[in-house]
């Protein structure tokens, strides 16, 4: 800084110093040069930085001395940064760095930005942790700017600087031990900022603000006066006597005082607890609040000598100006002050004006935003301030109490220190009255200050205003009458009892006065006079509780009694209708204590009232306050008193006898609702009874709005109802729930009742009945009604809740368990879904005890006899023939007895639930998820374990059968995704729970050769009943599982297959099949193949075919499992084998037909699979067995001269005969695979073709007209069937007419099948056709059979319960499949036959139902797909993954093919479609099906011109990206052109056809021309080959017979004509220009005549 810089800076600060000089009691130069010499100064000397060895922390320290805060906040965090990468090692900060800090520390921690003060507090603990004890040395110098900013205004400053003390002094005992130590450079420090800084010194008045730096001087100045303070306070006597010097300097400077004025809150403050705290420093600590001051009390000697200077600063000075923010503290140190120094009011006090004229002021201001404790600070300041500052007159006191009153009611005023304030407004009163000697000016000060602020509480009339007092009003009026009622004035007494008439006589008057109902004002006024007896009565009510007043009470029980009687005389005059006497009334019985409802007058009054004048007034505008005071005085008289009984029954009856309305429901209502709680029951009412029956039953209804008065007949505490009608009521409510139009209304009652009644609620639902609501409940929850179904399971969480409340330990009789168990053993429509019933279990496993799991548990699941009475149906029910394809035992199913089993229709007409499960599928279900979601099995009991597990394996058995063939076991009746869906995770969950127990050892099952399994024990199946089989296919599972599970040793095989030829053949079949994987290598496995067939070689089917048929059975059971490493049969033995199977299908005319067919049915389903797998292994062989072999196939398929196999013309395919068409499907199947091994079965097998061929064709045509999506069987025979039919050749297909039925057959296989055959068979013999046509053989039509399928396109209502996700709707793919055969007639036909087709189309009008049907399907809620997502121009099925694509690809390409095929057609359908449909339909065609068909025409102009052989017909130009065709035809050396363009919705919108050149025609001609090609290409379906064909001839036909000009030689003259004009004389024609100017002399010369003028 320069020279004369530092002398401006210099004169700056003496003109400021002397400014704040004079403010301060003047200081001298000592304060000019302390404040050039302070560390907190701006001009301060700065550190020397050359000591630092840190370049960059030199600059950041430099950074520090900038005016910018950011750059000083930048500069300590880099700091901060410096200091925290210092390790351990490092010794911590350089002496540099030290020194550097300790210099600047001071200043920057009083920087006037927030965040460079933190940053400082911060940055100063952590170089102290980093130096440690060379800190220590330092510490003398910044200790006192360290606690300073402590006591910082800005709580995040404060919070720093208290955190780095914190964290370098830890104990609470360093930091005491800090202030004692470093006490003297504390109160230095404090000092020197008080008395030698100035706003000037600490700021730079060039960049800093007057406002910011008085506002950092006055930060400094209290927070350095808040360490004296604390310092003061903290400090043992002991050790401020070691610096007892300082305190006096400091406390003993008149300076100091002069800030208790200072325009600063903050610095106000710090002086107003230093004062406070000398005071309480002194000998003998004085208590400030709540006890007795003593007298004389020595003041502190520091105190002493300034008392006078203090009464000057802390009384004239402060009291006057603004004291916001500081105003409490400053109350707080009056008190303390006063207490100990009374003279500071008097003799200390030395203004010249009186010290109540500036506490006039002082109250004037209000509380100033101070807290209410602040009013509670004025009244006891005021009841110690010395009698003498106190006014001794009315007026002076009334001129105190105005300014009071000013303060309490200004707008500034907080609404919560209303109560403290005129709390304490009445106590500066009562003080005053107490210094008013005479009696006349107490009753002035009275009538002045305290009477009208009665009255315009108990009135609050427009003349009064409102009354000031708004928060607790009575209570603080009555304690104010209270205080002045303990003056024992015996003139104040009087007069309080005076205006205690004069009140009461105002609300006499305003209760005779109120206005009548027919005034515009009634309900204001009757409401106005209710409040205000409120208020007279709750301020009468605290003022007679108090017992100890010198007040007269009987005045207040005299005025009490008149205002009741003028209340009852105006109801009775006036037919009760000014309610607001009636509230008069019951608010007196309500507020009123017992000494005044106890006096005899006051009872008789009301008594005899309430008796006989109340229930006639019942009916009136008042009876909801009547009401409320009859419960009034039932409560005071008791519920037992005869005279309130009557009343009650009085006026039940006048309240029913009236008619109903509105009114008479809102009187019912009130007299439910305000049963006071204290009633322990009324009664029975037998009318109100019934009335609320009757409401109920209507509510139930919906008629009309009566639930309100229900539930409160349910929740009144009064017993108003008896229990019986309340559980009529419920019961009711509880029945409605199953009636649809009464179930919203029930639900909204139960609501009701939940939340008004709980205690009622539960104890219903403890019963039969609560059970069956909760399951009403619950099963609405799950209804398809959204909103219905949403507000159920509100209800039923909400009664859930109520039936867990305090309810551990009590599970057998809980509702909730009793819901799962009915829900679980009584399906019906109304139960509820199984999944509710697992998350209901769930959650009371959740919330039970663990002590209480295991008997939960047992009442969760069902009981084993439960188990059995569930499956029991279906295990005495065969399972359908056709199941042998599918399931592992096959052949086992042709040995069950099925005499004697239970009928189907038994097991249909059993109880379900709404989605056609049954009680079994419910509980297996209901297990397993349970069971998935918790680990209980261990918990249960062998019997349960064990009937669960069969339980679960069965119903996962008959879930298999029923999934796969829908109807096989009625184990569910409805089929549909989501319950196929749910099936389906049954099944594999059931799947887990079974290996789960096996894995746990729980089953009861072993891997034993002999082992006594008890339940699953196979020697114990030896019938052949259908609980027999399923036994036997469950324990095949179980014994799968184990050997997955457990491994098998192969060493046991020999026990196994030796103990296996003891079983019967469903158990043998159960565990070849359980088993199967680690037998299958087993040697002992193909003995006992070999002895099988040896066995079969050699029996004789006809004396024994029971034994032949279970031994073929078991052999096909060993054949499917055996590896191929073990040892094959020997080929002469099998052909052996082959030619004796021959001999069993001899005809035995004499046998049972029907017995033997069916017997023989199951033998020739056998022999075919036996020979499915031994056939491959003589190949090679040459033999006659191979014609045996096919013959067999043929007879079977065709049934000629073998009825015992097969019915007698195969009308049609039944369930038996699956089994047996899949076996020989096979059969055919291996053949066809070895067919070329040899000679002799290669010859067999094509002279055998045609037959087999035609006998599949007929397989086809029998197929059975229903669904194979849930039919397994039928849809594996099915595609089966189909694989084996699309391998012929086209030319085998004889009757293609008797197919097309086939295309609306419920199976995509064959429905598939029969579209590839005809498919592949129109197209080729359209040619034929064609030729026929074109020799003029009779008109061609398209086949009637085929368009009898596209009559009628499906609607909405075909569609109804078919599954979009599972699969395309077989009526839809069939409809439109039947129009891509009609379109395959367009492929390969003559123009000719295709004219013929759009002809049939049209006189049917087919297409229109496709395309209404096409674009109904394309329009998706107002928008249309988007097409090109597709080759509309070809269809492959079963290409795109999503089904609705699929149908939407193949509808697009039925519109593009329409379009190509039949323009004329589709163009009328879009003319004659409403305006809105047209536009869309031309908008999406033009968008994705008008480009590949401009596309697809103009490649067939292009194949066209690429056949055509003259030059002529190859002058055609195809543009495809204009979308044009071009055509030429040369003339001499000129051209004729026109230009063929396709619109961009092409065909909707015609081609254009435009004249380009039109040489030597004739302009109407010409026109002419045009038309015609645009004609020919309009009505020939678009064909542009043929309008060019015609424009062609058109041109050819004009040009016939054309000679050349006989002058020029041309025919096309230069001005485009054509030679026109003739010559009589030599015959020729000549162009018209140049006839005019020839003149002909013979046929070989001429003369050209005007040859000059030419």
């Amino acid at each position: 800084m320069s020279r004369r810089q530092f002398k401006s800076q210099a004169s700056s600060s003496r003109a400021a110093s002397s400014t704040y000089g004079a403010s301060f009691g003047g200081f001298g130069s000592s304060s000019e040069l302390g404040a050039l010499s302070s560390s907190l100064s701006f001009v301060s000397k700065p550190p020397d930085l050359s000591a630092i060895s840190e370049p960059n922390v030199v600059v950041a320290f430099k950074n520090l001395s900038k005016k910018d805060s950011t750059t000083k906040a930048k500069a300590l965090e880099d700091l901060q940064g410096y200091i925290s990468s210092l390790g351990a090692d490092d010794g911590g900060a350089e002496d540099g760095v030290l020194g550097a800090w300790i210099k600047l520390y001071p200043r920057i921690s009083v920087d006037s930005a927030r965040r460079v003060r933190q940053l400082a507090h911060v940055l100063q603990g952590q170089i102290s942790i980093a130096s440690g004890r060379r800190m220590a040395k330092q510490m003398s110098k910044i200790v006192g700017a360290w606690l300073a900013g402590t006591w910082d205004n800005d709580r995040q400053v404060s919070r720093a600087a208290h955190d780095s003390i914190k964290a370098v002094f830890a104990t609470e005992k360093k930091r005491q031990d800090l202030l004692k130590v470093y006490a003297r450079p504390i109160l230095e420090y404090s000092r020197d900022a008080v008395f030698k800084e100035t706003a000037q010194s600490l700021s730079d008045e060039r960049v800093v603000s007057p406002d910011d730096a008085e506002a950092k001087y006055a930060r400094v100045v209290a927070t350095s006066v808040c360490v004296v303070t604390h310092l003061l306070s903290e400090l043992e006597p002991e050790d401020v006597a070691k610096v007892q010097g300082l305190f006096d300097e400091i406390l003993g400077d008149s300076r100091l005082w002069d800030f208790a004025s200072h325009k600063d809150a903050f610095v106000r403050r710090s002086i107003y607890r230093l004062l406070r705290a000398c005071i309480a420093k002194q000998k003998g600590y004085l208590p400030l609040f709540g006890l007795e001051y003593e007298p004389k009390l020595t003041p502190p000697a520091a105190l002493s000598p300034s008392l006078n200077e203090i009464s000057i600063s802390v009384l004239p000075k402060a009291l006057i100006i603004d004291q916001s923010g500081s105003a409490w503290d400053y109350t707080k140190m009056l008190l303390a002050l006063t207490s100990v120094f009374p003279t500071v009011w008097v003799g200390a006090y030395t203004d010249k004006r009186p010290a109540s004229h500036y506490l006039r002021q002082f109250l004037k201001k209000g509380s100033q935003g101070g807290p209410l404790e602040f009013w509670d600070n004025i009244g006891s300041l005021f009841q110690i301030i010395p009698p003498k500052v106190l006014p001794q007159d009315a007026p002076l006191a009334s001129k105190l109490l105005g300014a009071y009153y000013d303060g309490i009611t200004s707008s500034q005023e907080p609404r919560s220190n209303a109560r403290s304030a005129w709390t304490n407004y009445f106590v500066v009163i009562a003080r005053l009255l107490s210094l008013v000697p005479e009696s006349e000016s107490r009753k002035a000060l009275l009538e002045q200050s305290v009477f009208p602020i009665f009255e315009k509480y108990l009135r609050q009339t427009d003349e009064g205003a409102q009354c000031p007092i708004s928060m607790q009003a009575p209570e603080v009026c009555a304690n104010g009458f209270k205080a002045l009622a303990q003056l024992r004035f015996s003139d104040v007494q009087a007069l309080l009892a005076l205006e205690w008439r004069r009140l009461a006589g105002h609300l006499i008057e305003d209760t005779k006065a109120s206005l009548p109902e027919q005034s515009k004002g009634f309900e204001k006024s009757q409401d106005g006079l209710a409040q205000e007896a409120k208020r007279w009565f709750s301020m009468q009510g605290i003022v007679l509780k108090e017992s100890g007043l010198p007040f007269d009470f009987e005045v207040c029980i005299e005025t009490s009694v008149d205002i009741l009687k003028a209340a009852i005389e105006t109801l009775n005059s006036r037919n009760g209708k000014p309610y607001g006497a009636a509230a008069i009334i019951d608010i007196a019985l309500q507020n009123s204590p017992p000494i005044l409802l106890d006096d005899s007058v006051a009872k008789e009054v009301i008594s005899t009232f309430v008796k006989s004048g109340l229930p006639p007034l019942v009916l009136s505008p008042s009876a909801s306050t009547l009401i409320s005071l009859l419960y009034s005085y039932g409560i005071h008289a008791g519920q037992g008193s005869s005279d309130f009984r009557e009343a009650w029954a009085a006026v039940v009856r006048v309240i029913l006898s009236a008619p109903e309305s509105t009114a008479k429901s809102g009187n019912i209502r009130n007299l439910l609702q305000r049963v006071p709680k204290a009633f322990g029951g009324l009664g029975s009412h037998p009318e109100l009874e019934a009335y609320i029956l009757r409401v109920a039953r209507l509510a139930l209804e919906g008629k009309g709005d009566g639930w309100g008065i229900v539930n409160d007949a349910l929740h009144s505490l009064g017993g108003t109802i008896s229990d019986e009608t309340a559980d009529q009521i419920l019961s009711d409510m509880a029945s409605s729930l199953s009636i649809s139009n009464e179930t919203e209304f029930a639900l909204q009652g139960f609501d009701s009742v939940i939340k008004n009644n709980k205690d009622r609620l539960t104890t219903l639902l403890q019963t039969k009945k609560g059970s069956e609501i909760l399951s009403s409940i619950a099963f609405l929850a799950e209804s398809e009604d959204e909103e219905l179904a949403i507000r159920a399971e509100a209800t039923n969480a909400s009664i859930e809740a109520l039936l867990s409340r305090g309810r551990v330990g009590q599970i057998a009789d809980r509702p909730l368990i009793d819901i799962i168990k009915n829900g679980l053993l009584e399906a019906s429509p109304s139960s509820i879904s199984v999944q509710s019933l697992v998350s209901r279990a769930q959650k009371l496993l959740e919330d039970s005890p663990a002590e209480s799991s295991r008997q939960l548990i047992d009442h969760l699941l069902p009981h084993p006899s439960q188990w059995e009475a569930a499956i029991q149906p279906f295990l005495d029910m065969p399972p359908k023939s056709s199941l042998a394809i599918t399931d592992h035992l096959a052949g086992c199913l042709h040995l069950i007895e099925r005499a004697g089993s239970t009928d189907s229709s038994i097991i249909i007409n059993l109880p379900r639930d709404s989605n056609g499960y049954s009680v079994a599928i419910r509980i297996a279900s209901y297990t397993t998820k349970l069971l998935k979601a918790n680990d209980i099995s261990p918990m249960l009991d062998q019997a349960k374990q064990t009937a669960i597990f069969k339980g679960i394996v069965l119903i996962r058995q008959f879930a298999n059968d029923n999934l796969g063939l829908a109807g096989a076991n009625h184990l569910w009746t409805q089929y549909s995704s989501d319950v196929e869906d749910d099936i389906l995770e049954f099944i594999s969950d059931a799947h887990a729970i079974i290996v789960k127990i096996l894995r746990a050892g729980l089953g009861g099952v072993s891997l034993q050769p002999n082992a006594q399994d008890g339940f699953w024990m196979p020697a114990a199946l030896k019938t052949t009943s259908a609980r027999s089989f399923y036994m036997a296919r469950a324990s095949s599972l179980v014994y799968s599982e184990l050997v997955e599970l457990l491994g098998f040793p192969l060493n046991d095989a020999p026990a196994w297959i030796e103990t296996l030829t003891e079983f019967y053949i469903f158990s043998a079949s159960a565990l070849l099949s359980g088993i199967s994987q680690p037998m299958a290598i087993s040697r002992e496995l193909g003995r006992l193949r070999d002895r099988l067939v040896s066995d079969l070689s050699g029996h004789d089917i006809k004396k024994d075919a029971e034994k032949g048929l279970r031994d073929l059975i078991l052999l096909n059971a060993v054949l499917a499992d055996l590896d191929e490493t073990v040892t094959p049969l020997p080929q002469r033995r099998v052909v052996f084998f082959m030619k004796h199977l021959a001999t069993w299908f001899e005809i035995d005319p004499s046998a049972n037909a029907t017995a033997v067919s069916k017997r023989q049915a199951a033998v020739t389903a056998e022999v075919a699979k036996v020979l499915t797998s031994l056939l491959p292994q003589i190949k090679d062989i040459n033999d006659s067995i191979w014609i045996w072999v096919l013959d067999f196939l043929d007879h079977v398929w065709s049934g000629v001269g073998n009825p015992d196999i097969s019915k007698t013309a195969w009308d049609s395919v039944s369930d038996d005969d699956l089994p047996i068409i899949h076996a020989t499907l096979k059969l055919y199947a291996a053949l066809d695979s070895i067919h070329m091994a040899n000679v002799e079965l290669e010859n067999e097998w094509t002279s055998h073709s045609w037959a087999l061929a035609k006998c599949l064709f007929r397989l086809l045509k029998m197929s059975p007209n229903v669904p194979d999506d849930f039919y397994q069987p039928l849809k594996v025979v099915n595609n089966l069937l189909s694989r084996r039919i699309l391998e012929f050749p086209t030319d085998r297909v004889t009757a293609p007419d008797e197919l097309f039925p086939l295309l609306y057959v419920e199976s995509r296989a064959v429905q598939q099948t029969a579209f590839e055959i005809l498919h592949r068979h129109i197209p080729r013999a359209q040619e034929d056709i064609s030729v026929e046509a074109a020799l003029d053989k009779p008109a061609v039509k398209l086949p009637e059979e085929l368009l009898s399928l596209v009559l009628r396109a499906p609607t909405l209502g075909d569609f109804e319960g078919s599954d979009f996700e599972r699969s395309k709707p077989l009526l839809r793919r069939g409809y439109l499949l039947s129009w891509g055969l009609v379109f395959d007639h367009f492929s390969n036909a003559s123009h000719k036959v295709r004219s013929y087709y759009v002809e049939d189309l049209k006189q049917g009008d087919y297409l229109s139902s496709l395309l209404d049907f096409a674009f109904n399907s394309f329009s998706r809620k107002d928008k249309m797909i988007d097409g090109s997502r597709f080759d509309v121009a070809s269809y492959h099925p079963d290409t795109e993954d999503s089904v609705e694509r699929d149908a939407q690809w193949l509808l697009l390409n039925l519109y593009f093919r329409a379009l190509v095929l039949a323009p004329t057609l589709v163009r009328n359908w879009w003319f004659l479609c409403p305006r809105a449909i047209n536009q869309k339909v031309e908008e999406f065609t033009e968008k994705h099906i008008s480009p590949p068909v401009i596309k697809d025409a103009l490649r067939r102009v292009s194949e066209w011109v690429s056949y055509q052989t003259t030059h002529e017909e190859k002058k055609l130009r195809v543009r495809v990206l204009k979308r044009e065709v071009k055509a030429e035809y040369d003339v001499d050396e000129m051209k004729v052109e026109i230009t063929i363009r396709f619109p961009s919705a092409y065909p909707l919108q015609q081609a254009d056809v435009e004249g380009i050149n039109d040489v030597g025609i004739e302009d109407d001609k010409w026109n002419a021309w045009l038309i015609s090609t645009k004609g020919v290409i309009t009505f020939s379906d678009g064909s542009i080959v043929d309008g060019l064909q015609n424009w062609r001839g058109n041109i050819e036909r004009a040009l016939k017979g054309q000679t050349e000009c006989a002058i020029c030689y041309s025919i096309i003259s230069g001005s485009k004509e054509l030679p026109t004009k003739g010559c009589s004389t030599c015959r020729h024609l000549y162009h018209g220009s140049k006839y005019s100017r020839v003149l002909c002399l013979d046929l070989e010369s001429f003369q050209i005549a005007n040859e000059a003028s030419a």
